[in-house]
């Protein structure tokens, strides 16, 4: 009887082993990065609005990332650059989006600290992590 209590217990502990190898890896999923700028545009676009002032006297960026693709997005990475009304190129700020579904939209609202005057904001993907 101990024999047999033994072998379904490292029967057990071997299985559970496994289990965990196989899906702790990104859950289960396998990944691929994509940076080249022609191959990110087939995948995924990026829209934002001008910075608004919150309540607390913040400025926040609000926008949403398209997946064009027919696989899930693990994150897209953006570069919302600011201007101001000259032009002049301002604040860069850094915001990853993740979990975007195929084929839908994901939203955003991004902190941007506290920025002076008004800013006009134009988004780019410039990394893209898809499941494979």
């Amino acid at each position: 009887m101990r024999r047999v209590m033994l072998v379904l217990l490292v029967t057990a502990v071997v299985a559970g082993v496994v289990g965990y190898m196989a899906v702790s890896q990104k859950g289960g999923t396998s990944t691929v990065t994509i940076r080249d700028p022609k191959l990110i545009p087939k995948y995924a676009v990026a829209f934002v609005r001008n910075p608004y002032k919150d309540d607390y006297d913040l400025s926040r960026i609000a926008g949403y990332v398209d997946n064009l693709g027919t696989t899930r997005i693990i994150r897209a990475h953006l570069e919302i650059q600011l201007v101001d009304s000259s032009g002049n190129r301002k604040e860069l700020v850094k915001y990853d989006v993740t979990s975007i579904g195929p084929r839908s939209r994901k939203s955003f609202d991004a902190n941007a600290g506290g920025l002076p005057a008004s800013r006009r904001s134009t988004a780019k993907i410039t990394v893209i992590e898809v499941v494979k």
